[in-house]
């Protein structure tokens, strides 16, 4: 097991899908381990992602136990809602309690993967509601990202999210009105969207971004896995 690469993964409680993305990945990382920890969730309004937030001393603390090589706080909303001062105070209390770790936060890895794509103007599709689609556009246009349109489909309860159909992801993202952006990004760890990367990428000639494909592909690169992964867009197959 010393040649393999640990990743840690800090997820909400209620979220079903990171763990089937992350696996559909797995044949093709074979040398790597991906290693979840959860955050208590009962509401995924402003005021659940705070209360949610409270536990990430103890899940980093458990995580740290298995000495990973990278801890990714993966919940999209969680990092962004307070800005880049918050996500930046998630990432020093992820490094002080696994200081040999790389740390990150599902944010912080679509804005590496928006950079690494050269991508300045997207789409934006949310399962959120109007504030917190908000929230995440602010944080997009603080780091020099455009939102030209955007949708948000106002689903407060997180499994439900995880229950979307990704063909309905799909036609809402066809929806958007991409003609004058770079490339698309949909938000949120707990929606099934890797499936449709793809084809979503060979419809409108544009880069396509997850929350998850951009939380998995920042992790690996951290842990210097530079292993290429084909069949779920242009970000982990090409760099």
């Amino acid at each position: 097991m010393n040649n393999f690469k640990k990743l840690g993964f800090i997820i909400p409680s209620s979220c079903t899908v990171f763990e089937f993305e992350l696996a559909k990945l797995s044949p093709q990382i074979s040398t790597t381990i991906g290693c979840v920890s959860r955050l208590l969730i009962t509401d995924t309004n402003e005021d659940g992602l705070n209360q949610m937030n409270e536990g990430i001393e103890l899940a980093v603390r458990q995580l740290a136990t298995i000495n990973p090589d990278v801890i990714n706080y993966v919940c999209t909303s969680g990092s962004f809602k307070d800005g880049y001062n918050g996500n930046n105070n998630i990432k020093k209390l992820l490094k002080k309690y696994s200081q040999s770790s790389e740390v990150t936060t599902t944010s912080e890895s679509v804005l590496e993967a928006l950079k690494k794509l050269k991508i300045k103007s997207l789409v934006l599709l949310t399962p959120y509601n109007k504030s917190i689609t908000q929230l995440e556009i602010d944080f997009l246009n603080l780091n020099n990202i455009s939102v030209y349109d955007h949708m948000f489909l106002d689903i407060e309860d997180n499994l439900e999210r995880g229950n979307l159909d990704p063909k309905d992801l799909f036609n809402y993202a066809t929806k958007l009105d991409f003609s004058q952006a770079d490339g698309i990004l949909l938000s949120c760890t707990n929606v099934t969207s890797m499936e449709i990367i793809k084809p979503l990428e060979k419809l409108t000639n544009k880069s396509v971004i997850t929350s998850n494909q951009a939380s998995i592909w920042h992790s690996l690169r951290l842990s210097r896995c530079k292993k290429k992964i084909n069949g779920y867009g242009k970000l982990l197959s090409k760099y």
